[in-house]
């Protein structure tokens, strides 16, 4: 998911102002394959764990600071923005809720305005639940976990 220009960022309670662009990538943390004696390619693959990375581009403005000393590695807390019916595909604006552990905070000073650079991992505090939630108008939307299908490709 990429989102350019969301509104109304926080990460816990901290308001986070200047953000030009969120990333949440997904990826594969484990992958089972099964392979044949005879073929090339495997037979079954699953992907029973996954990474949910962020990545928080946010830019100077006006000559002003982006510190925000709270945010260093380790620092938990729910990654809130808006994101607008173009950035999603779809007619309405939609929610986006993200629980994140902060990994990374960087700069980089090559261009002006300076840009802060944050990375964070998704976690979940329950077992199964996806820690990316949509909410369309209200009402949440079936998360890219229970869209796609469960078990592995044949």
């Amino acid at each position: 998911m990429l989102i350019n220009s969301p509104g109304a960022v926080t990460l816990g309670d901290l308001t986070l102002g200047g953000v030009e662009r969120i990333v949440i990538e997904r990826s594969a943390h484990r992958v089972l394959e099964e392979w044949t004696d005879g073929g090339r390619y495997p037979v079954y693959a699953d992907v029973p764990a996954q990474r949910i990375s962020v990545r928080l581009e946010r830019r100077t403005s006006d000559g002003r600071s982006l510190g925000v000393s709270d945010l260093a590695p380790g620092y938990m807390g729910e990654l809130r923005f808006f994101a607008g019916a173009h950035a999603l595909d779809t007619p309405r604006t939609a929610e986006v809720r993200v629980l994140v552990v902060v990994t990374g905070v960087r700069y980089e000073l090559e261009r002006e305005p300076a840009r802060q650079i944050i990375t964070m991992l998704g976690v979940s505090d329950k077992v199964d639940e996806d820690p990316v939630s949509v909410a369309y108008d209200g009402a949440a939307a079936p998360s890219a976990a229970s869209a796609e299908p469960s078990g592995g490709a044949s």
